[in-house]
């Protein structure tokens, strides 16, 4: 018996290079991209821990979840803990983040208490 044939695949067109535009200029080194490799490095712990840290400081801006204990002090306290274990467990940069990240989570929760104190103040006067 003979082997059957092998189908080729029909000729694919060549694709054509894209002309790069003369005022686009090709940059080697582009710190957003850099940030961007750095940050997908990050394991999911730490990546959690910034999210939470965003989210509680987004509540910060509105008067009307800022008072709201029972949301506030437990997206405080896990972001916290997050970044204090992550502390100890990554090296390099990832570690900076994660001791920068508790102390503005920390500060950003002591401010809001301050804020609170200042309005409770305002009212009994």
């Amino acid at each position: 018996m003979a082997a059957p044939k092998k189908k080729t695949p029909a000729k694919a067109k060549a694709a054509k290079p894209r002309a790069v535009p003369k005022t686009a200029l090709a940059k080697k080194d582009d710190p957003v991209q850099d940030t961007i490799a750095l940050v997908r490095g990050f394991q999911l712990n730490t990546l959690i821990a910034l999210g939470l840290a965003i989210v509680f400081l987004l509540f910060q801006l509105f008067p009307e979840t800022r008072f709201n204990w029972l949301l506030n002090i437990p997206v405080a306290a896990l972001s916290g803990y997050l970044f204090w274990r992550q502390g100890n467990e990554t090296k390099d940069i990832e570690q900076k983040v994660c001791r920068y990240g508790l102390l503005a989570v920390v500060a950003v929760f002591l401010w809001r208490d301050i804020n609170i104190s200042m309005t409770l103040a305002e009212y009994i006067n």
